[in-house]
């Protein structure tokens, strides 16, 4: 710092390979904020961390100050974790989805994600056009599966389902493994 001549703005390179940094060292963020007037801190993906040139510096500036890409950065985060309404997502599981259709339709018309799991999951599966075993399909509610993934789909919801399945292993029923979805579909094919 003692070769710095007089500049309006000075940009530190990264300073991570001092140990004096990551200690936050007084005598280490003072020298740094020597001849320092005003720190701006401009870098929130550090700001989570107490460093020397982001946290020591400050005790030895005017004033310390958020730039214009943090303030921009913070603005944006609010904007994402403030939200006006809960979100509303809709666990449906069981199965005989022809009784539940009429159900699943309103939720669908109200809710902001479905989640299909147990029998239920095959349906929706079914429909997107996954071959599944036919002792796993209710094929007369395939019709009822289609128009709620059409209707989910004109709502721009997401449809979420299961990525794997907890079941019995064939060579030993007595224990039970958990296989990825589309492995499990391959085994019961």
């Amino acid at each position: 710092m003692a070769q710095v001549a007089d500049v309006d703005i000075l940009l530190f390179q990264n300073l991570s390979n001092y140990k004096q940094e990551r200690a936050n060292d007084s005598d280490f963020s003072e020298r740094l904020a020597s001849g320092i007037d005003i720190f701006v801190n401009d870098s929130i993906s550090l700001a989570h961390k107490i460093l020397a040139s982001t946290v020591g510096v400050t005790q030895f500036c005017y004033a310390s100050l958020a730039g214009f890409y943090f303030e921009d950065c913070l603005y944006k985060l609010k904007k994402i974790t403030v939200c006006s309404r809960p979100t509303y997502v809709a666990v449906i599981g069981g199965d005989n989805l022809i009784d539940k259709a009429a159900a699943v339709r309103f939720l669908t018309s109200i809710c902001d994600g479905l989640v299909f799991v147990g029998m239920m999951a095959f349906q929706i599966m079914h429909a997107l056009g996954v071959h599944l075993p036919s002792y796993l399909v209710d094929h007369g509610a395939s019709k009822a599966a289609v128009e709620i993934l059409q209707f989910a789909k004109h709502r721009k919801i997401p449809v979420l389902l299961p990525r794997d399945f907890r079941c019995e292993n064939f060579s030993n029923s007595m224990q039970l493994e958990t296989f990825p979805a589309h492995d499990i579909l391959d085994v019961l094919l």
